[in-house]
């Protein structure tokens, strides 16, 4: 079975003699091969394999800029991701706009600033 993080799920068809089965040089030269990311800071390519954003639900076109302290940009191959620290997740497009806007209403954002 390869459990490449960069399948959607773990796949036995894939899988070849001699190169999955190999040492790392043989097995990093798979397709699927990705070395393992460390949680640093949580890094703009740590962030786009370990949460994988829906281009048609969470990309846009422009760089996105809000006063909110948990909203990080990142750039992507074909344009900007926003992810929330404070959701642990990336923004959808309208949550990326309301954010945006209007981030000193933002629920989540009051709750967190209150313990600290």
């Amino acid at each position: 079975m390869c459990y490449s993080p960069l399948l959607p799920e773990p796949r036995a068809d894939i899988v070849k003699k001699g190169i999955c089965d190999g040492d790392e040089l043989s097995y990093s030269r798979c397709k699927y091969y990705t070395k393992v990311l460390k949680d640093e800071g949580k890094n703009e390519e740590y962030l786009i394999q370990k949460y994988r954003p829906d281009p048609m639900l969470n990309m846009v076109s422009y760089e996105p800029k809000s006063g909110c302290e948990f909203f990080k940009v990142v750039k992507s191959k074909n344009g900007y991701v926003v992810f929330c620290d404070a959701l642990q997740r990336y923004l959808t497009k309208h949550e990326i706009e309301l954010c945006m806007k209007d981030f000193e209403r933002c629920p989540i954002r009051r709750v967190l600033s209150l313990r600290v």
